[in-house]
């Protein structure tokens, strides 16, 4: 059975009240974030998931105050974002970001002008993005988070997510008809 205290803010949740919100973020954030750091290996990954795990139950608060065992609920959500987000081939290598410096460390000149043409063809295909796709790309490229992203340019953080993955399944696409190029 779960905490009385989840049950109240459950339910003061469902008539719009923050506090309570935070209340259940706060105590439920590290263990669903905890529980998709080792579902996805990743960082980043971890943080976007919960994240958009406790937008979605701030969406749906409404609906949530007969859940019985929040934090298993919790991470099935963020389980189900997970496997979404692998599902539908959005995990890509950062070829956009990384595959210039994988192939400088070229042992011919032959190795080092397919390096510089196949980096052309990358920046080609990343200048043919849309502009604010390519400059939210660039953002994230530069190791910004999409939080600050979202903050820098005013805009919601899902907003950031889904423009990323769109650009790199876009890059993904462009570049699949080069075998030099990674895959997945």
């Amino acid at each position: 059975m779960q905490n009385s205290d989840d049950l109240i803010a459950l339910k003061k949740m469902a008539n719009g009240d923050v506090e309570a919100f935070k209340h259940v973020f706060r105590r439920h954030y590290p263990g669903v974030y905890n529980f998709l750091r080792h579902f996805t290996s990743d960082d980043q990954l971890a943080e976007d998931f919960t994240q958009e795990v406790f937008m979605k139950v701030w969406e749906k608060r409404a609906d949530m105050s007969d859940i019985v065992y929040l934090q298993t609920y919790l991470c099935t959500i963020g389980r189900n974002i997970a496997a979404n987000y692998i599902s539908k081939g959005k995990r890509i290598v950062q070829a956009e970001a990384g595959f210039s410096q994988t192939l400088s460390v070229s042992i011919t000149p032959e190795d080092h002008a397919v390096s510089n043409e196949l980096d052309q063809i990358l920046k080609r295909h990343i200048a043919s993005l849309p502009t604010e796709q390519r400059r939210i790309l660039d953002l994230a490229n530069s190791g910004k988070s999409h939080q600050d992203i979202a903050t820098m340019l005013n805009i919601a953080t899902a907003t950031v997510k889904r423009t990323v993955l769109n650009a790199r399944n876009k890059l993904r696409v462009g570049l699949g008809q080069y075998p030099e190029f990674p895959k997945n």
